[in-house]
């Protein structure tokens, strides 16, 4: 790493930052992040509203965890400040984030009283000066004046002060109730700097002067007044300083505290090239195999903690993990995505067969109501909105002349079902078929349905397997996929009042 010339050096950062580009604003990655089920990441703004990905348009997951050490070097790789496109600051991630506080391109918003105008940090000065001309305080002594105050008025005021290239906002507050007139100055930074502020009232018979600090720009202001440390003097004391036109003024005075840094000896051009490498290595860093300690090498295996192992390492159980967790190739895992009351967290093709099985999942009532349902509620859902709909009859009959449409639903073990029966007169034939909504995985249901005859012992049977719970039933007995029955041939199955009486049984064909 010590030998990577300059270049080299930000070859390597360059192609980290390309692999690292999130797809939707173009950016380095910014952790948390979003995943698809192929492993595509954006950062979680970005793919907050996202349904498909947008390199390969598969499904955005949720619920994803990524590895530890992915999110370590996300967290260290240099970004450029995304205020506007004309600042260069390419920094990591904690400068950069001090570097927003003073980049002359952020967007501030002027304090001036009952003013709306938000802009670029570099057009405040211009702002003020057009718009709020006497709310400028100029030079680096300047006097500045209040008009139509009073002592015993409620006072609030807001300027702008403009000293040695910096700018302050200057505060002033007159409460009579608390007989107390306060100020506050806060500094809008352009770099690391402190700064006092000395104000004194001078009138022909008195002077007094008060030395106080400036705050930072992001101090509560409303907090500030009541307990802050800042200038607060009695109202009363500031009538010897008001003129018959009602005007209050003083000078104030911004002194510079920041202490002086020692420049630096050392030349730009190795300073940067120390700058990067150090970049790398603090990447590097984190992405050491923690079982031979060096720079991971893919494809990666990891624990169910996300913690990550070199394929070489032929690691079987994690040294960090309190209780040697396995070690496995890399595979996202997900949440079930029908209800938040399901906990289950699976690898992509379990979570497909789970998904189709899973107790949560929302199914439709096929009760003439078509309302939706979650599977695991479907059967109390039957019995409150149609409490006069039979949810289980073992034996069915209707009448050879009349075309019939029912539908049934039974409460299985393993599995829920519709029945389905249509008795249609003009084609003389009976249709009957199973649907299944399955509660376990590797189902193979067939019914078998039975007719009895009252004058013997025999009966007539069929078989045939149970449709799946996304079947169209309308589909199935327009195209007669099902179990179609001519009626003659059930001709010695009715009974005495000319009805068909028929029985089923469901069974798991693969427990045969």
């Amino acid at each position: 790493m010590d030998k990577l010339t300059l270049t080299d050096t930000i070859k390597a950062l360059t192609a980290m930052e390309r692999t690292l580009e999130c797809a939707v604003c173009l950016g380095t990655l910014k952790p948390p992040l979003v995943m698809c089920t192929n492993n595509h990441c954006v950062c979680s703004s970005c793919g907050e509203d996202l349904k498909e990905c947008p390199t390969c348009r598969t499904e955005m997951a949720s619920n994803v965890r990524y590895p530890i050490a992915f999110n370590n070097i996300l967290n260290e790789i240099p970004r450029k400040c995304d205020f506007s496109e004309h600042c260069k600051q390419f920094m990591l991630g904690p400068e950069l984030k001090e570097h927003r506080k003073i980049c002359p391109y952020r967007l501030i918003a002027c304090k001036i009283v009952s003013c709306s105008w938000e802009g670029p940090f570099q057009s405040l000065l211009e702002h003020v000066k057009t718009e709020h001309q006497e709310s400028v305080v100029e030079n680096k002594v300047s006097s500045v004046t209040f008009s139509d105050f009073s002592v015993n008025e409620a006072y609030y005021c807001v300027k702008l002060v403009f000293y040695k290239d910096f700018l302050f906002w200057m505060y002033t507050k007159n409460d009579p109730t608390k007989g107390k007139y306060k100020a506050i100055v806060t500094h809008i930074p352009q770099g690391v700097q402190a700064f006092k502020c000395e104000i004194k009232f001078s009138s022909e018979f008195i002077n007094f002067t008060y030395m106080f600090k400036v705050l930072s720009e992001d101090v509560d202001i409303d907090e500030s007044f009541p307990i802050g440390k800042i200038l607060s003097i009695s109202s009363d004391e500031l009538s010897p300083f008001l003129d018959d036109n009602k005007q209050l003024s003083y000078r104030i005075n911004i002194i510079d505290i920041t202490p002086k840094i020692k420049p630096k000896t050392e030349h730009p051009e190795n300073e940067n090239t120390n700058i990067l490498l150090n970049m790398l290595q603090r990447i590097e860093n984190k992405t050491l195999c923690q079982f031979c300690k060096n720079t991971f090498l893919p494809p990666l295996r990891l624990c169910h903690n996300y913690h990550i192992y070199c394929k070489n390492c032929e690691a079987t159980t994690c040294s960090l993990c309190n209780n040697s967790d396995l070690v496995s190739y890399l595979d996202i895992k997900q949440k079930c995505r029908h209800s938040n009351e399901c906990e289950e967290v699976l690898e992509k093709v379990a979570l497909e067969k789970h998904e189709r099985i899973c107790k949560y999942r929302t199914v439709h009532c096929r009760l003439d109501c078509s309302e939706k349902v979650q599977l695991i509620n479907l059967c109390d859902h039957i019995k409150t909105t149609h409490s006069t709909w039979p949810i289980f009859n073992e034996n069915i009959g209707f009448d050879i002349n009349t075309d019939m449409n029912h539908i049934e639903f039974v409460n299985g073990t393993d599995s829920l079902y519709w029945f389905v029966t249509k008795h249609d007169v003009k084609k003389s034939k009976l249709f009957l078929f199973f649907i299944s909504l399955p509660l376990v995985d590797n189902l193979s249901m067939y019914s078998t349905i039975f007719f009895p005859n009252s004058c013997s012992n025999d009966e007539h049977t069929y078989t045939q397997p149970v449709f799946d719970e996304n079947t169209n039933i309308n589909d199935v007995l327009a195209k007669e996929n099902c179990m179609a029955i001519a009626l003659k041939d059930l001709a010695s199955y009715t009974n005495s009042e000319g009805h068909f009486i028929f029985g089923y049984i469901l069974f798991d064909k693969n427990k045969q």
